[in-house]
């Protein structure tokens, strides 16, 4: 896209009309609430659309307002999150919400600066709650919209770059609409989402294509730039199984760290080059007891 004000003028008209027509009827779009765009916004991390409209109506069910939110026990929010992942969620949701009960009487704040402040809410989520819930001029940059900016225009630098993340975002504030940031940044999701897909794009169907670089190049299988994933690390765990009259023994995680605050079976993780040996002695001296290995 060239930077002029005639394609910006294009690019903004055509999204938004093809939103208007196009976009899916999701329960999070009827609503200005800011409490469940909130929620809807921290289930949508890492969690496709279809499981997250499953929890939403899950989670608002339990806690249909922050204040409920804010007074259950953290255990009981894990209890509504079971089975959805990424636990810490779930805790930064609780945490934020009393933070938002002491701190703010009980109100959301407006602006992304303060909400940015919150426990689980980063610049993205911050912009999305501030824009669609209290129509402030802020641009989001999620991984749909960071997509689209890149063939929009042309950016063939790695996503992972500090340079490219200020162009990107230099391009998503550019391109706002001031006064129509909630439907635009909505428009701009729905279109990663629906059209520019990470791998083949509709781009036919696409309302922007006559100002995307991408399309007009034919790169748009090519861009984003990624770099080569890294290798996940592999932590090796010992567990047992402790059984008395018909009963387990489960111990609960910290609630800080992976899967925190959840039930699991006695265990050790293997240390260096520890071998399975040296874990079963520890994991005995911990509990008091010999573990029958089977």
């Amino acid at each position: 896209m060239k930077n002029s004000k005639g394609d910006r003028g294009r690019f903004q008209k055509n999204l938004l009309a093809w939103y208007r027509k196009a976009h899916r009827p999701l329960p999070w779009r009827k609503t200005r609430d800011p409490y469940r765009i909130w929620i809807s916004e921290i289930l949508l991390q890492q969690t496709r659309v279809n499981t997250a409209l499953t929890y939403y109506d899950r989670f608002l069910a339990r806690f249909p307002a922050l204040a409920d939110l804010a007074g259950a026990p953290v255990e009981a929010v894990l209890l509504v999150w079971q089975g959805l992942g990424y636990y810490g969620r779930a805790r930064n949701l609780h945490r934020a919400a009393r933070l938002i009960e002491q701190k703010f009487g009980g109100t959301i704040p407006s602006e992304p600066a303060v909400l940015e402040t919150l426990p689980g809410i980063g610049p993205y989520t911050a912009a999305a709650i501030a824009s669609i819930a209290f129509d402030k001029d802020a641009a989001v940059l999620d991984g749909n919209v960071a997509r689209v900016l890149c063939r929009v225009g042309g950016i063939r630098d790695p996503l992972t770059e500090s340079s490219t993340k200020r162009r990107l975002k230099d391009l998503a504030d550019g391109l706002l609409p001031k006064g129509h940031a909630a439907d635009f940044n909505q428009a701009m999701m729905e279109l990663g989402a629906l059209i520019c897909k990470p791998v083949r794009p509709a781009c036919p169907e696409c309302p922007v294509k006559e100002v995307c670089t991408a399309h007009r190049l034919d790169m748009a299988d090519q861009l984003p730039i990624r770099p080569a994933r890294p290798r996940l690390p592999v932590r090796v765990r010992l567990v047992t199984a402790v059984a008395y009259r018909g009963r387990l023994l489960f111990e609960r995680r910290s609630l800080e760290g992976f899967l925190g605050g959840l039930w699991e079976l006695p265990g050790v993780y293997l240390e260096g080059k520890e071998g399975n040996r040296q874990g079963l002695r520890r994991l005995e001296k911990r509990l008091g007891h010999r573990v029958a290995v089977q």
